[in-house]
């Protein structure tokens, strides 16, 4: 009996010793070493170092959070293959000429007059506007200029808030008088609808008149002294109308006292299909050339007086769509961040350390005295003295600690 309890108690020993010999094992591929808390000395120098790195990594944290938060763009290209669907164009413009005196029409590619009737208005007006209504306008000019110096960032903002237009539609303002004076202005606005093909928005001197493939306007009770062809456009727009898009043409304004001129806008305009987050919808913007030009036949400058406005789809469009950031990108920047802070940290404190202890070491070699134990009183040595016992003690330490010290130093 008692030679099989040995028997076990040996090989639970010996399975005991295996189990250790496995786990230290194990614990030699430790590749992060631990120094005791014995021989840390907490500093005050290493005190605002920690509390300095700690603020800096929330800092970088919370940015790497909020770039994490923000949505990427991801621009794509396709060939649009609606072709039956009509564009709707909302037009807002004022001539300072009287409505009597000019006609508004469209024409497109194939020549097919565009059925304008109940879409587009005219409405007396004066060209010079109000204290109100011209602070108003240099705002909006002040807008616009500042996105076109921007290269179109804001819609970059809209585009992620799903922010809307205020003015989803041009409507009917109320009629004003100035006294006696005449309206000498005409606001022409509206909504029509276009097929996706080029055509051209054009303003002349006379009535518009329509029949079979007959476009002319008539102008023969119209001098030409009675037309002034400076215009404000508040709104020249395409597809919905309610995205917040500040298109190229909304706060142009071109004033002149010429009666013979010409100008001239060429629009390229690009569907684009934006998805985002906030909702989607299908906006058409557009780049713009202008020019204007003086007529006169004498010298051989030839045309037509008045606004012509030609625009053309583009066959391709360009699909806008938000990309987010993903978990994992945003965890391994943070780990990239909070580990590099912490090393770099760890090396700038250690520079400093061996610095400030080689400084002080030339200082501590001038300035402290050693003394031998011989060199003190007998009596201060007297073994039976409890004073002199802790004086031999520590002057022996001190001996044999103070010159390797100086040295290390």
């Amino acid at each position: 009996m008692e030679h099989d309890g040995l028997r076990r108690r040996k090989i639970a020993e010996s399975e005991t010793a295996d189990r250790v010999d496995a786990i230290q094992k194990i614990a030699s591929l430790d590749v992060f070493p631990k120094v005791p808390s014995d021989f840390q000395q907490p500093t005050k120098f290493g005190a605002i170092l920690t509390v300095s790195c700690t603020f800096l990594i929330l800092f970088l944290v919370i940015v790497e959070f909020l770039h994490y938060r923000e949505p990427d763009f991801h621009y794509g290209y396709s060939v649009d293959t609606d072709h039956s669907t009509k564009l709707p164009l909302v037009i807002d413009m004022t001539v300072a000429s009287a409505c009597e005196a000019i006609g508004a029409d469209i024409v497109d590619l194939v020549n097919e007059n565009i059925d304008m009737d109940g879409g587009l208005n005219e409405e007396p007006a004066y060209f010079q506007l109000g204290e109100e209504d011209e602070q108003a306008w240099q705002m909006r000019r002040h807008v616009n200029q500042y996105i076109s110096e921007e290269y179109h960032a804001l819609h970059k903002l809209l585009w992620v808030k799903g922010y809307r237009s205020a003015v989803a539609l041009p409507t009917a303002r109320k009629i004003h008088f100035r006294g006696n004076l005449r309206h000498d202005a005409c606001r022409i606005y509206g909504v029509v609808h276009v097929k996706k093909m080029a055509g051209n928005f054009h303003i002349l001197a006379g009535k518009a008149l329509h029949g079979g493939d007959l476009h002319a306007h008539i102008s023969l009770f119209t001098s030409e002294s009675d037309t002034n062809f400076s215009h404000r456009i508040e709104r020249f727009a395409f597809g919905a109308q309610d995205v917040a898009i500040i298109n190229p043409l909304d706060g142009e304004e071109k004033t002149t006292n010429k009666h013979s001129i010409s100008y001239q806008y060429n629009l390229k305009v690009v569907p684009t299909d934006v998805s985002t987050r906030a909702g989607s919808a299908m906006a058409y913007q557009y780049g713009v050339q202008s020019m204007e030009r003086i007529l006169n036949h004498s010298t051989g400058s030839h045309g037509i007086p008045g606004i012509f406005i030609k625009y053309d789809i583009n066959p391709l469009k360009i699909s806008v769509s938000e990309q987010p950031v993903p978990i994992l990108h945003f965890l391994v920047r943070v780990c990239g961040v909070v580990g590099g802070i912490f090393a770099t940290t760890g090396i700038v404190s250690s520079l400093i350390q061996v610095i400030v202890q080689r400084v002080m070491g030339r200082f501590s070699q001038r300035k402290i005295p050693f003394y031998k134990q011989d060199s003190l009183p007998d009596k201060d040595l007297h073994p039976s003295s409890p004073t002199s016992k802790q004086t031999v003690q520590d002057n022996a330490l001190f001996t044999a600690y103070a010159p390797s010290t100086v040295k290390n130093l």
